[in-house]
């Protein structure tokens, strides 16, 4: 009987590893380890129930403890894709009316309330995008080169 549960434990093990390999979540592979503690378990004739509970107890440990360390490990390299906002940060423009405290300024057609941060923007003078609150865009005179 004990052979059987270490064939049972084996394939859980293969499954957990299958599934982390296909996903790459790096979760999965903690709870193949914890299926090979259990399998341990039954090559040494443990009972089934304490070979659960080892499962269950080196399936939390190791998560708690290595998908942390993994997801730091292995997914420092994945490159973050800016929205469109992110994108538009620093952006110069024109302005279309004058702009001491708020106003409204276009940007790609679309009508914008605005905060002026810096000193007052009339008519023409340029101006740069410095963030997104909400539904209103934080702006700042741009000094124009002599």
């Amino acid at each position: 009987m004990e052979s059987t549960y270490v064939i049972v434990w084996l394939l859980v093990a293969i499954g957990f590893f299958a599934i982390d390999i296909f996903t790459s979540a790096f979760l999965f592979v903690w709870f193949g380890l914890g299926a090979l503690i259990a399998m341990i378990g039954a090559i040494f004739g443990i009972p089934l129930e304490i070979q659960i509970i080892l499962f269950l107890v080196a399936s939390l440990v190791s998560t708690s403890l290595g998908y942390p360390w993994a997801r730091k490990r292995f997914k420092v390299n994945v490159k973050k894709t800016k929205t469109r906002d992110e994108e538009q940060i620093g952006t110069i423009g024109k302005a279309e009316k004058d702009i001491i405290n708020e106003g409204e300024i276009k940007l790609d057609g679309v009508l914008w309330k605005a905060i002026n941060t810096g000193d007052e923007i009339k008519k023409g003078d340029k101006y740069k995008i410095l963030q997104f609150k909400g539904n209103k865009i934080m702006i700042e005179k741009v000094e124009e080169d002599l």
